[in-house]
């Protein structure tokens, strides 16, 4: 049976319009996109409609779907079947443990007003600046509160993770500090972690006292308009 290759081109376009759209009302593009970039599922969204309604609106043919441009059209769909067949993938211990660790933002983010409102963010920059570890309270060993996934557990503690992202997962920077703790804890659940930083070497760890699971949050990456 032949496909006309105006029906499979309407068929791509709806089937992209509807992700976007179903991105944009359900907000689970934070889960995909940076902050930066969440401007791009409404401009799809609305984009890619109106390309089908001109479609439809366009005169029908009878030409049929090549060869070439039927694995082109298939080509775009692939992104769209992988993302609905892991529809809740999020990065962790996995990610945290194949991808670079040594990132240092090029912009630096906006000092915390209070020692209760750093981040792991503003942690790992104040470990290579001085000067903003002292605007930051960072300094002055204090009691934080941070949320964060296990990445890895063993030696008296575990890892907490989030993944910094600019633009999307794909370019994620995950960072990470050592808690100190020495209950049992399960690998990539989400915990709320309330201690005092201190420095160790050239990084800084927390010593725990309290740890709490918690659900994954509905932005579970860190950018600079996110923390």
């Amino acid at each position: 049976m032949k496909i006309g290759a105006r029906s499979a081109r309407l068929a791509v376009l709806a089937a992209w319009a509807f992700f976007f759209a179903y991105l944009w009302a359900s907000g689970s593009s934070t889960r995909y996109l940076g902050a930066r970039t969440q401007w791009l599922v409404p401009f799809g969204a609305v984009t890619l409609a109106a390309a089908v309604v001109l479609t439809l609106r366009t005169p029908r043919t009878r030409a049929a779907l090549g060869l070439r441009e039927g694995a082109g059209l298939l080509l775009l769909l692939l992104p769209l079947a992988a993302t609905f067949l892991v529809p809740h993938a999020e990065l962790g211990a996995y990610a945290a443990a194949h991808k670079s660790s040594g990132f240092f933002p090029a912009v630096k983010p906006r000092p915390p007003a209070t020692a209760r409102d750093v981040t792991l963010l503003d942690i790992r920059v104040a470990e290579r600046d001085d000067t903003f570890a002292l605007v930051s309270h960072i300094h002055d060993r204090p009691r934080v509160g941070l949320l964060g996934v296990v990445t890895h557990t063993g030696g008296g503690g575990f890892s907490l993770t989030r993944f910094y992202v600019t633009c999307c997962v794909a370019d994620a920077q995950p960072l990470t500090i050592q808690v100190r703790w020495p209950r049992a804890i399960r690998r990539d659940s989400w915990v709320w972690v309330v201690g005092k930083l201190r420095r160790d070497g050239p990084r800084y760890d927390v010593v725990a006292d309290h740890v709490e699971a918690r659900h994954s949050p509905s932005q579970p990456y860190l950018g600079f308009s996110t923390y």
